[in-house]
């Protein structure tokens, strides 16, 4: 005797999934649709689409109704290229949640503030300042004089705390060079020592954080910034700034010289409410990049995204690229300076008002 026969739910599903899917990426591939963003979130679609498929064939049908695994296996590997897409776009802008939601410290409870005795420093000198886990702030002085304040953190009790109440900073000048530094203690996640260091104008300066936020505001010096993990942002600095992160996000305010800011995994985001005429480059391998700028600056904009779109506001020209590569160039204003976009993993945007 035949067994009974099974509809199965799952190939329509399929089917409709791949024809509409291909009809967007084609109409992408010509530039009919500017993005792909919306796409990446219709995923439950898919969902929804197999149970009205079992359903229908259950009302209509007189045999057993089943799934048909091969096509339900597809559609999740669909589902899977779905999160992956918009992962991949917004994945700096997804990363900044993130790093800003870890609270470096947060269980580290005693603190010990400590202060150095300032240190004359002359224009042209160079400041070296190393610190493994914790924050550093960076001010001007008013004056010729570094000063260097800390607060010295660990757990209430145990063997981190006994570390922290002989630990001291060290500030040492060596010629024209002054360093700043912690002694290893071994103990390091369970200490972290917050910075705030006053620096005398035109004062050559090189930081290296390791976990922490790093922040530079007011300055008028030359400023070599390297961050791990941990945010890193500067504010209407007049020098030139060199800003190197490995996971975290960049964000510089009204840059006053010329700058270069690269990005392992994270955004970079410059702002400026003056006209910007020098060079920039700005560049992550994972993440996002925006450049906002009044309209009267000079720029020549050299921008593109190996995956990823390229988003412009208030400026006029075509983004070019068929795919996944997008690339912007424009001139704007005579182009007396040049800005470099360059993005890996991620989106750019361009913003003039």
């Amino acid at each position: 005797m035949a067994g009974k026969d099974t509809a199965k739910a799952g190939p329509i599903t399929l089917a409709l999934g791949l024809i509409i899917g291909g009809v967007v990426l084609l109409f992408y591939n010509f530039e009919l649709i500017k993005s792909l963003n919306w796409l990446w979130k219709l995923w439950p679609v898919l969902l929804i689409a197999v149970g009205v498929e079992y359903f229908i064939k259950k009302t209509i049908s007189q045999e057993d109704v089943g799934f048909h695994v091969p096509s339900l296996f597809l559609i999740l590997l669909l589902i899977l290229g779905s999160g992956f897409g918009y992962a991949a776009t917004n994945f700096g802008k997804n990363l900044d949640g993130i790093m800003d939601g870890l609270a470096w410290g947060e269980n580290l409870t005693y603190a010990k503030a400590w202060e150095a005795e300032p240190m004359g420093m002359q224009t042209g000198e160079e400041l070296s300042i190393q610190n493994k886990t914790g924050k550093i702030k960076l001010l001007q002085a008013s004056g010729n004089e570094l000063k260097v304040k800390a607060i010295i953190r660990s757990r209430e009790s145990g063997p981190s705390r006994e570390i922290v109440e002989t630990l001291t900073p060290s500030v040492k000048k060596e010629g024209n060079q002054v360093s700043v530094w912690v002694p290893e203690t071994g103990d390091a996640g369970n200490i972290a020592i917050e910075f705030e260091i006053t620096v005398p104008p035109q004062v050559n300066v090189k930081v290296a954080s390791g976990v922490g936020r790093l922040t530079a505001e007011g300055m008028n010096n030359n400023l070599l910034l390297e961050g791990t993990t941990g945010s890193i942002e500067v504010i209407k600095i007049k020098g030139n700034l060199e800003i190197e992160n490995n996971t975290g996000r960049i964000e510089v305010y009204e840059p006053g010289g010329d700058l270069v800011a690269k990005n392992n995994t994270g955004s970079i985001e410059v702002k400026s409410d003056i006209p910007l005429t020098g060079k920039y480059e700005l560049k992550s391998n994972t993440g996002r990049v925006s450049l906002e700028m009044p309209k009267d600056s000079s720029l020549a904009l050299d921008a593109k995204s190996q995956t990823g779109s390229i988003s412009l506001d208030g400026i006029a020209g075509e983004v070019e690229g068929k795919g996944p590569t997008k690339k912007f160039n424009y001139t704007l204003g005579t182009g007396k300076g040049q800005a470099k976009l360059e993005v890996g993993t991620g989106s750019i945007t361009i913003k003039v008002r």
